[in-house]
């Protein structure tokens, strides 16, 4: 499992950067997500009542340090950021489970950036580095039912709607993507390492 290059400098791919949170993301973060609180649509009530806190210390506790132990292993929180300017323009988390042969996405885009192929750049590098540098064999993502740019995006990138989760009280929808479709997929894509070191 390597980390260290997401730690030190990340990875890029056509405008985007994805890398390491910081305790520096914890202000653009909880100002994103007071302005639009939808972002949170899907997340445990309890999760999304903490970060919703008006100082952001339970923001910075689940962002920083960027690399958490998780129920059933290694959870990695990201940043998706604009390479060019260096703005935060949203979050992405990588719950790593089963000894890390399998991992769950979570992300959410600022609104303001959406239609830019922001999001679809940070779920193809969160893929790449999963699979070639975390070595899952399995990814998967839950999705609100109404939220059709998400399963949009999904569906272009190979991940399979599976339906509805059993027992989800949000009605949310689970995808999945297996490790031996990702390298007929993007035959032999790789992303750029970061601009510098963070």
């Amino acid at each position: 499992m390597e980390t260290d290059a997401m730690e030190r400098h990340g990875w890029a791919s056509d405008g985007v950067l994805l890398r390491a949170k910081t305790a520096a993301d914890v202000a653009p973060g909880l100002r994103l997500i007071q302005r639009h609180g939808a972002l949170l649509e899907g997340l445990p009530s309890s999760d999304a009542q903490e970060i919703q806190g008006p100082n952001g210390a339970e923001l910075n506790r689940l962002w920083v340090p960027w690399r958490q132990p998780g129920l059933h292993g290694p959870v990695f929180q990201l940043a998706i950021v604009d390479r060019a300017t260096g703005r935060f323009q949203g979050s992405m988390v990588v719950r790593t489970m089963g000894d890390g042969r399998l991992a769950d996405l979570g992300y959410w885009v600022d609104p303001e950036a959406w239609g830019q192929g922001i999001g679809g750049q940070a779920v193809r590098l969160a893929q790449w580095w999963a699979f070639e540098r975390l070595g899952v064999d399995g990814l998967s993502a839950s999705v609100h039912p109404a939220n059709d740019r998400s399963l949009a995006l999904l569906s272009r990138l190979g991940f399979d709607d599976l339906g509805p989760i059993p027992g989800q009280s949000h009605g949310l929808l689970a995808h999945n993507q297996p490790r031996f479709r990702w390298p007929d997929r993007e035959g032999g894509w790789n992303p750029e390492p970061g601009d510098q070191d963070l």
